[in-house]
């Protein structure tokens, strides 16, 4: 079993053996050019040097760890450096003075701490590595607005298109990184996190690299932390509470999205966190209602008043489930993919469904420039994989349903604007493995069926507004969405043998 301990790097080899950390320091003791370490199997010094130099002392002030308290500290990079990475001056550097041999072969592991950049982020500043001469082994590095991990030569870089690039590029700010890697998958397989004392890690990106487990470094591998072990890649600033765990026999050093946090509030509160000890990649589904599914997406899929005439599939689709079978409807009017609310997803992720219905498209699909817009191509899909991932780690089952057609007609033909979308999502679902249940195909056979005409009582067209410029064919009517709720619980069986048993009989 892996252990971890936030506020140290924390490594274990073997599932199961002793669960104390294979190495493990905590930057609030030490002799000024050393960390001592604690409750570690190998019992050896963090060591503070310049190469050019020899010793010199990484602790920064009392109060400058994460806590700001009396009696915390921090590794301060920023003291002997005034550049970082490729572009920084040679600096000082806290070098674990053994051959890396002690932690090579890792088939999954994580990385996490906090970094208090002195100047903002700069191309190839190490904050955690291990690697030999050959590139053997494994680094976190920087880059202007991302985070990068290599693994045996393999990079993965953690763009972000959204806050989390500006959260990486913050100077004196304490910021929230993790990163886990799974070395028995090929692709999904990286996941990056960011936050603040303020912000709740969130996934910054899901990537991909198929690496596979760390190569066995040669006697020159060396764990170093805010700099390379020649100290020539250094970061400017200051680190806190860096975390490594791992495992050499199976996915359980990836940290879960829910263990990462926990890391998190406990580092947040305690330089010196509890001990967490890591289950497997997927949390069994033991809490909550048993059967039970969730529903996140937009309009067509939300709850609407009695007095309304719109209604979402998924107001409806209860009809269609067996009488214990709970709803978890939080779709919401005008949300997309990347707007869709952090708490209303982990609301979901709290309450431990069986399985999650994710739809979205129509707000997706809207011009470029509005705060919901993505691209089909890029962060639409990118999206997607965020939810696919992290629904899996908390033990809950994906299934991605295409946006429904809009009845809009052109010459008697409908039109295809969304598309895009809908072929973006089965994209996603044949390369993550998730099931997907086309509704926009199932109702564009649906409208060209009946017609335009035939077709009309399925949306509110100028029921809701009279003044309208332009008659509202997207908004589903009581008959509208019943029929696209009756398309989904016929498709259940196909999608997952689940869900076939949550059907009423």
């Amino acid at each position: 079993m892996v252990a971890s301990l936030a506020g140290f790097i924390a490594i274990t080899t073997q599932a199961g053996e002793d669960p104390r950390p294979l190495v493990a320091y905590s930057f609030n003791e030490g002799s000024g050019t050393s960390s001592s370490p604690q409750n570690a199997v190998i019992a050896v010094p963090l060591q503070f040097s310049d190469p050019s130099t020899g010793p010199v002392s990484l602790f920064g002030p009392s109060g400058g760890g994460l806590s700001g308290k009396p009696g915390d500290y921090a590794l301060d990079m920023g003291a002997t450096t005034n550049g970082m990475g490729v572009k920084g001056t040679p600096g000082a550097v806290a070098r674990f003075p053994v051959a890396g041999t002690a932690i090579s072969g890792l088939t999954s592991f994580t990385i996490s701490g906090w970094i208090r950049a002195a100047s903002p982020l700069d191309g190839g500043a190490r904050l955690v590595e291990c690697i030999d001469p050959l590139q053997n082994g494994f680094l976190l590095m920087t880059s202007p607005g991302a985070l990068v991990l290599s693994v045996n030569k393999k990079q993965t870089s953690s763009w972000a298109k959204t806050n989390g690039e500006e959260l990486l590029r913050l100077t004196d700010t304490w910021v929230f990184f993790a990163v886990s890697y799974n070395g028995t998958k090929t692709s999904d397989n990286v996941v990056f996190y960011i936050g603040t004392q303020s912000l709740a890690p969130t996934i910054l990106a899901v990537k991909s690299n198929d690496a596979g487990p760390v190569t066995a470094l040669n006697r020159h591998g060396t764990l170093s932390v805010g700099n390379n072990s020649d100290g020539i890649r250094p970061f400017h600033g200051a680190l806190d509470n860096i975390a490594l765990h791992g495992s050499s026999v199976d996915a359980t050093g990836a940290l879960t999205a829910e263990q990462i946090k926990v890391i998190y509030n406990s580092a947040r509160s305690t330089p010196l966190g509890p001990v967490i000890k890591p289950q497997t990649n997927a949390i069994p589904n033991t809490q909550g209602h048993k059967r039970q599914i969730a529903l996140i997406g937009d309009s067509t899929v939300c709850n609407y008043p009695p007095e309304s005439p719109l209604r979402g599939w998924g107001q409806i689709l209860p009809e269609f489930l067996a009488p214990d079978v709970k709803v978890i409807n939080e779709a919401r009017g005008g949300l997309s993919s990347k707007t869709f609310p952090r708490t209303s997803w982990e609301k979901i992720i709290n309450e431990h469904p069986l399985f999650v219905f994710i739809q979205f498209g129509h707000n997706d699909a809207h011009g470029a420039g509005k705060p919901e817009s993505t691209d089909a191509s890029t962060d639409y899909k990118d999206n997607l994989r965020r939810f696919i991932t992290e629904a899996r780690k908390a033990g809950i089952t994906p299934i991605l349903v295409t946006p429904p057609h809009r009845r809009l007609f052109y010459n008697g033909a409908l039109t295809n604007e969304l598309a895009p979308y809908a072929e973006a999502m089965t994209e996603v679902g044949s390369e993550t493995h998730t099931a997907v249940i086309d509704l926009h195909a199932k109702t564009a056979l649906v409208f060209e069926n009946l017609g335009e005409i035939g077709s009309t009582a399925f949306t509110v067209n100028r029921t809701v507004d009279s003044q309208a410029a332009m008659e509202d064919r997207t908004h589903f009517t009581g008959k509208g969405a019943r029929e696209l709720a009756r398309i989904l619980a016929a498709s259940f069986s196909s999608a997952d043998s689940g869900l076939a048993k949550l059907l009423s009989r």
